[in-house]
């Protein structure tokens, strides 16, 4: 729903305080396995409506699915 790339979804951050380095996350399924094993890096809000989705960073970006 999303339509972007794991590493979009993480908060910078917040990733930095687990004290690993994004760098070392290459493949899109140890993002998602990080992300499962700690949501708290994940961007934020999420704003879903009907069959689509946007993380509003910036809030701005709400408006993409308002129309």
């Amino acid at each position: 729903m999303l339509a972007v790339e794991p590493k979009e979804m993480l908060h910078p951050g917040s990733f930095a305080k687990l004290g690993h380095d994004i760098a070392d996350y290459n493949e899109p399924d140890a993002l998602i396995a990080l992300l499962v094993e700690h949501p708290e890096v994940m961007n934020r809000p999420l704003i879903v409506r009907g069959d689509r989705a946007v993380i509003a960073r910036p809030s701005e970006r709400v408006e993409e699915i308002l129309d």
